[in-house]
């Protein structure tokens, strides 16, 4: 079954995405991309995932070709979008884990915080106005956590808007 994607998540997952190509491509370590199949489970047959983000040095895979690697990324970065069951964020973590996948970060936007699982095991939280790395793969690229998120959704009390003389249950009078 394909993963629903909402905006908020797509928005993300191509904000890292860009963070992570602009650093690499100018010094030319690697390449990066949203939604990219993979295919590096062998204990899985005929398995793949679909991370939100995936990021490879190009000491691992030189370049993008025609069918899914069968390499693990050096970077995966999942999303979680509010249908998100917990047990399977946890599920994928650990098959990132246990495919050699360098860094794993698990964004939350609603939360503001991105955690990052290291393939040695440690874990380290980030929040909004954390300055996140993505160190050893990246050695000097830094973001900061809030950049890569949409912005809060404000709350407006509806007594303070203005009718919308063009609702869209009441026709656009051209002579207004």
């Amino acid at each position: 079954m394909q993963k629903q994607v909402g905006i908020k998540s797509a928005f993300v997952a191509s904000e890292i995405c860009a963070e992570l190509r602009q650093f690499a491509k100018q010094r030319k370590l690697g390449w990066a991309t949203t939604e990219g199949y993979i295919l590096c489970f062998p204990w899985l047959k005929k398995h793949g995932r679909r991370p939100d983000v995936v990021f490879y040095r190009t000491d691992r895979l030189a370049a993008p070709g025609n069918e899914p690697p069968t390499v693990a990324p050096n970077i995966v970065v999942e999303v979680v979008s509010p249908t998100d069951k917990a047990t399977d964020v946890e599920r994928k973590l650990a098959e990132y884990q246990r495919a050699g996948v360098d860094l794993v970060w698990i964004v939350n936007y609603d939360v503001r915080n991105i955690r990052v699982h290291r393939i040695d095991g440690t874990v380290r939280v980030y929040h909004a106005h954390d300055t996140i790395t993505a160190e050893p793969v990246l050695e000097g690229f830094t973001c900061v956590v809030n950049s890569v998120l949409p912005e809060a959704e404000l709350e407006v009390d509806s007594s303070d808007v203005a009718p919308d003389k063009a609702s869209p249950d009441k026709p656009v009078d051209a002579g207004a």
